[in-house]
C-alpha cells in the first residue's frame, strides 16, 4: 500500500511543485502513526483533526511513467 502511495504522491508533486500535499487525519486515527511512516509531519492540529504535510524530498527519486492507454 505506501508502494502505491507514495509513487501517487511523486506524481502530484511533479505536478504541483509549488504547492504543499497535505492531509487532514482525525487525532484519534491510528492512520497518523501510519502518514508519519510515510514522511508526513504534524503542522497543525485542528479541532479534532491533524494538518499533516509531506516531505517532498522524500519522493524526489522515485520515477513515475505514465503511459496513455487508447
Amino acid at each position: 500500500m505506501s508502494d502505491a502511495f507514495r509513487m501517487m504522491l511523486a506524481f502530484a508533486a511533479s505536478l504541483f511543485a509549488d504547492l504543499p500535499i497535505r492531509v487532514k487525519v482525525l487525532c484519534n486515527n491510528p492512520a497518523v502513526g501510519w502518514y508519519q511512516k510515510n514522511h508526513f509531519s504534524i503542522v497543525a492540529v485542528v479541532k479534532d483533526y491533524n494538518l499533516m504535510e509531506l516531505a517532498k524530498d522524500s519522493v524526489k527519486n522515485i520515477d513515475v511513467l505514465i503511459k496513455k492507454i487508447i
